[in-house]
């Protein structure tokens, strides 16, 4: 059994027992209006949601203004809800000439739009790397 916690009702709720491999810590997610997000990485690194009302899968849609997501291993993309939005940090292993590796931190902003049960759209606000 999953629980989560619901802190603007301040109470536990039990989602559908599927959703075990979902919240495993293979899986970044984030929760946000009864909607769960998450990033599979495979060879697709698309990210999906779940909706725990409707107990409904789907794709994240409208995602093309950002840029290839890493590969998924423990700790490589973190999903946070900010305001209603979710929030990518992710970081890739880059070459400099001095043959050191290096790390490029990326941050992106994603704004939700529902148009119905089976379809939500992302839409990328901004991306940043440092």
């Amino acid at each position: 059994m999953a629980v989560v916690y619901n802190p603007k009702e301040n109470k536990w709720d039990v989602v559908a027992k599927e959703l075990k491999m979902l919240l495993s810590c293979d899986y970044d997610s984030c929760m946000i209006d009864n909607v769960i997000y998450t990033y599979s990485g495979g060879s697709f690194r698309m990210l999906n949601w779940y909706d725990c009302v409707e107990r409904s899968w789907g794709d994240l849609k409208g995602m093309k203004k950002l840029p290839e997501l890493p590969k998924a291993y423990r700790g490589s993309l973190r999903l946070e809800n900010c305001g209603g939005k979710i929030v990518l940090l992710w970081e890739e292993n880059v070459r400099s000439i001095c043959s050191m590796k290096e790390k490029m931190l990326w941050c992106a902003e994603v704004a939700l739009e529902r148009l119905n049960s089976r379809e939500i759209y992302g839409k990328v606000k901004w991306c940043h790397v440092n």
